[in-house]
Formats: structure tokens, C-alpha cells, sequence
């Protein structure tokens, strides 16, 4: 079953399984509605599905991991270049996962869960920019070249590794990426 999400302009197609599903209610220019509360609030993160360990967007150090009010489970990594992102709703932090850690892009940092305000299990990501929210799906990154050789068999390397997280994960058959989404990468 596919279905057509928009968000900011951009459409995106997503079948059941596919691994990231973006967030945005009713078309409102404030956000979203807080599910629990009704309560119109910003909305400029985007939900990624149960089904996966979270995995650390970039180098960096955490700067906060512990209980917040509606996010519940909140971990915030602090990156080069004024950048913050953050993941919500956690069920739980990987083991050594404090203030003041150093971690590493694809470092488990903890895993999905439904803390806080959340109405089912889901990873709340929010990226900020020198203390703006922005969305994450907008971001514009330095552009790079394509992967060959080396860097593409590491490439691969990394991505059969995180499958195999995916694999051990307890829903694992509800959230494996679709046989598309494994095309596009190979």
C-alpha cells in the first residue's frame, strides 16, 4: 500500500515498512496538533517508525540525556558548526549514554519507545541550527562526490551493519525497509 506525503512542498512516496515517515498533520501553518493534548503546538521535527535502534546523525557530545516533561526520553547531541540534533520518546538510552559523551555518527545511542506525550512508539528527530528548529528534511548539506571503490564498500559495509540492528529489533518483520527502498541503495 503506497501513499503520497507532503510536507513543505516536497512529496514523498512511502509504502508500509519504509522506514521514515514524515510528520505533519493538518495543514497548518502554526504545526501540529499534540495528539493527547489537542493543543495546536510547532511541529518541525520529523517521526521516523518503531523498529530500528537510534543511531547518532553525526559526531558529536551528548548534552543532555534524561526525562523531559512531553518528550519523555531525550537525548541531545551537540555537533560542529552550531548544529543540535535531538531524539524523543525513547524507550530507553544505550548503556554509557550520559552528558558530556563523546559519540559517533552510527553509534547506537538508544532505543525507540513511546516516553512522554507520545501516542504510540515512534523517534521524534528534531535538528537545530544555532537554536533554530529547522526541518530536518530541508536541510541543505555541503555536497559531496559519489561513493567508488572504498568508500563504497564501506558504505555498504555500514549499511548491511545497520540492517542487522534492524534485523535483531523485536518487531523486526513489521519495520524491515522495503525491497524498493534496498533497490535504490544497491
Amino acid at each position: 500500500m503506497k501513499a503520497m506525503i507532503k510536507t513543505q512542498g516536497q512529496q514523498f512516496a512511502v509504502s508500509e515498512g519504509d522506514i521514515l515517515v514524515v510528520n505533519r498533520y493538518p495543514n497548518t501553518e502554526a504545526g501540529a496538533i499534540v495528539e493527547i493534548t489537542d493543543v495546536l503546538a510547532a511541529g518541525e521535527g520529523a517521526d521516523f517508525r518503531i523498529g530500528t535502534p537510534i543511531l547518532a546523525a553525526g559526531n558529536g557530545v551528548v548534552i543532555k540525556a534524561e526525562f523531559t516533561s512531553g518528550y519523555g526520553r531525550r537525548i541531545e547531541v551537540q555537533h560542529a558548526n552550531g548544529y543540535v540534533t535531538t531524539y524523543s520518546h525513547l524507550s530507553s538510552f544505550a548503556r554509557g549514554i550520559v552528558a558530556g559523551v563523546h559519540v559517533t555518527q552510527g553509534q547506537v545511542i538508544g532505543y525507540l519507545g513511546q516516553s512522554g506525550l507520545a501516542t504510540g512508539p515512534h523517534l521524534h528527530y528534531e535538528v537545530i541550527i544555532n537554536g533554530n528548529f529547522v526541518d530536518p528534511m530541508a536541510i541543505k548539506l555541503a555536497r559531496t562526490r559519489e561513493f567508488d571503490g572504498r568508500m563504497l564498500a564501506a558504505f555498504k559495509k555500514e549499511r548491511d551493519r545497520i540492517d542487522q540492528l534492524m534485523a535483531q529489533a523485536p518487531n523486526a518483520s513489521v519495520t524491515a525497509p522495503s525491497a524498493s527502498v534496498a533497490a535504490r541503495i544497491n
